[in-house]
């Protein structure tokens, strides 16, 4: 499956699979806009019942607000979302520091999560 990518004006964009919902990030996410898109993607998401699959292979550096969206599914009662890369050394540092890294599960390629070309 190969990623839409988002418009330049467009930080997250959303496809709909069988089996996954994917949500595509692009950019350094950080303006408030961007992160109420990504909220409102997860949200759509966990309403889908479906796999979540969040592409961050476009993202350099992300808020602390990006990264509370992504735990956001847990405290709802979901599962977190697969992260997928190859994940910037801002990204991958980020996970690190707050110690997230070991709750999400993390694949190499949007194609290593869900196997669909």
């Amino acid at each position: 499956m190969e990623p839409v990518l988002p418009t330049p004006e467009q930080a997250v964009h959303v496809s709909e699979h069988p089996r996954y919902f994917v949500i595509v990030v692009e950019g350094d996410v950080e303006n408030p806009e961007a992160v109420h898109e990504l909220e409102q993607a997860l949200q759509a998401g966990q309403d889908s019942g479906k796999q979540i699959v969040v592409d961050l292979s476009g993202v350099g550096f992300f808020s602390g607000d990006v990264l509370n969206a992504l735990l956001a599914p847990d405290r709802r009662g979901g599962s977190l979302p697969w992260l997928t890369g190859p994940l910037s050394r801002g990204t991958l540092h980020r996970l690190e520091l707050t110690g997230t890294a070991p709750y999400f599960q993390v694949f190499p390629t949007l194609l290593d999560a869900t196997g669909e070309a």
